[in-house]
């Protein structure tokens, strides 16, 4: 009897491990709530702004959930809108790999006007920007393509909950969703308002896996210098996210030529054979991505042969300059001294704190002195060069 106890406890043990868990993507008690700040960007979402434009705030009709909803407004905090327009609500939100369903619900009051003021729900890929006053067109199918949930939202003149199974293709993809109201002035009756915004994907879990081991080859990299991403001690299998729509199944990837977009959290899960997930992750901070910019300026493109000019170099972080003459400081002095061929001056511009450079150069052209005129140049009197 003992060792048939044991061998339940040992099987309950294992399929408890085991789960299709509910994971929020978007919290309606938090980020689908608006309650975590009084803007759109304080609870992680974007505005396209037009002369009627999305805000947080608590002047919507009775009957949302918390402090907050998030509403059109063209005269902020009032809840109304008197403009031809078109503004754009949006959020990015990674789906897991392993979801197998995933479910987009929210409450909307929306009076409007059928048919010429209306509010539309779109889903996209990240690389889709909304832009005010604009409109969206539904094309293609997910995850690439301008994907339209529901109706057009109008004469709905109380709290109205909606739901909506996303279509499949999403799970392992990152997703934009989109709120967009459209409006042509011409008739004002009440703006839409939203709350209760929920994201649910439906996912196979193994909380038994392994928690991997998480490292980073430099916190900081100079831009277009490739980042190494490295994990152990997980697995079988792993699967990584971050910044920029970041995704990996590979253990040990590269983010190729970061850039400022690049900076953030990298985070690195644990999936077995069946492609259940360990929800509970590994993280590391790519901390900066340093781009060097400089330019050669002047005030001449062609000088007169023997003059001398000044040339200039402007830049946004370097404070090392080393020229091909020789010169080590940010201006130079130069003197032209060959017509058979424009002459050409590098520079080499390092940012010092972080050791990262960028080289660039300048041509310029010299006129003889003997050309007494050449266009405007006339050398022999002192003019032009």
């Amino acid at each position: 009897m003992k060792n048939i106890y044991k061998r339940l406890l040992t099987v309950t043990t294992i399929l408890s491990s085991f789960a299709t868990a509910q994971i929020n993507l978007i919290d309606p008690a938090q980020d689908g709530g608006f309650e975590l700040g009084n803007t759109p960007v304080a609870n992680g979402w974007n505005v396209t702004n037009s002369a009627s434009s999305w805000i947080v705030g608590v002047n919507a009709p009775v009957g949302f959930s918390g402090n907050n909803s998030a509403y059109v407004s063209s005269s902020p905090p009032n809840f109304v809108y008197t403009n031809n327009s078109v503004t754009h609500l949006y959020k990015d939100v990674f789906v897991p790999p392993t979801s197998t369903l995933e479910v987009l619900s929210f409450s909307v009051i929306c009076v409007a006007e059928s048919g010429w003021d209306y509010m539309r729900v779109y889903l996209t890929p990240t690389s889709v920007n909304p832009v005010g006053n604009t409109q969206l067109a539904a094309s293609g199918t997910a995850p690439n393509g301008i994907i339209k949930l529901g109706p057009d939202y109008a004469g709905y003149s109380s709290w109205t909950p909606q739901g909506f199974n996303l279509p499949s293709g999403y799970a392992g993809n990152w997703v934009r969703i989109i709120f967009e109201f459209r409006s042509d002035g011409s008739v004002i009756n009440s703006p839409p308002a939203i709350d209760n915004v929920k994201l649910v994907a439906h996912s196979c879990t193994n909380g038994g896996l392994p928690v991997p081991s998480a490292s980073i080859s430099s916190p900081s990299v100079c831009a277009g210098t490739n980042v190494a991403l490295t994990a152990s001690g997980g697995g079988p299998n792993y699967f990584w996210i971050g910044p920029n729509s970041f995704t990996s199944s590979v253990q040990n990837p590269v983010i190729a030529n970061p850039s400022i977009a690049s900076i953030g959290t990298y985070s690195v899960f644990s999936v077995d054979n069946n492609g259940c997930v360990n929800l509970i992750s590994s993280a590391v901070n790519l901390v900066s991505v340093t781009q060097v910019t400089a330019e050669i300026v002047s005030t001449k493109s062609i000088a007169c042969l023997g003059t001398s000019d000044t040339l200039h170099i402007n830049t946004n972080t370097g404070n090392d300059f080393q020229w091909n003459n020789s010169i080590t400081t940010q201006s130079n002095i130069v003197t032209v001294v060959n017509t058979a061929m424009p002459t050409v001056f590098t520079a080499t511009v390092t940012d010092l704190m972080v050791g990262c450079s960028v080289s660039v150069s300048y041509t310029m052209s010299a006129v003889d002195a003997t050309i007494s005129v050449l266009g405007a140049w006339d050398c022999n009197n002192g003019q032009g060069g």
